[in-house]
């Protein structure tokens, strides 16, 4: 978080599951930070129980199911995904 306090970053891709923590209010606390960021969560928790997760300051959101490809997170960023 201090580091998107001190500058500008295009996208944060975002593990769900965080020791001590969750991704979801992690990005949330991004977005708030920065407005425009592109988050992408990636878990291997299924996308409906990560929809199902209060997350509507992390809303829109990209999401890749572990393990993913190159491509599909290269396509995520570019906000096809």
């Amino acid at each position: 978080l201090t580091l998107a306090t001190a500058q500008r970053y295009d996208a944060a891709i975002v593990d769900v599951m965080l020791a001590g923590g969750n991704g979801v209010d992690l990005a949330t606390e991004l977005r708030r930070k920065q407005p425009g960021l592109r988050i992408v969560f990636i878990s291997a928790l299924e996308l409906h129980r990560v929809a199902a997760m209060p997350s509507e300051g992390a809303r829109p959101f990209s999401y890749l199911h572990k393990p993913f490809e190159l491509d599909a997170l290269t396509r995520a960023l570019a906000g096809e995904g």
